[in-house]
């Protein structure tokens, strides 16, 4: 895997590329499978919840599961 210079910029990108191509957006997998990104989410955002909010997201219209992210 290439090596990211992540900003506030990228990581929105990061977790919008994510949302598009219908991959899991749950905190656990995330950590799991990019821990890179959730890392510098939670730098320059202050939480995982705060950076899918600062990439467009509405969490009270968001449903998880440990496999699934939908957004309605």
């Amino acid at each position: 895997m290439a090596h990211t210079q992540w900003s506030p910029d990228a990581v929105i990108e990061a977790i919008q590329a994510r949302h598009n191509d219908r991959l899991p957006l749950a905190w656990l997998i995330v950590k799991k499978r990019e821990p890179d990104l959730l890392f510098a989410a939670e730098k320059f955002f202050g939480s995982w919840s705060k950076a899918i909010v600062a990439a467009g997201f509405d969490l009270r219209h968001t449903y998880w599961s440990s496999e699934k992210y939908f957004h309605k």
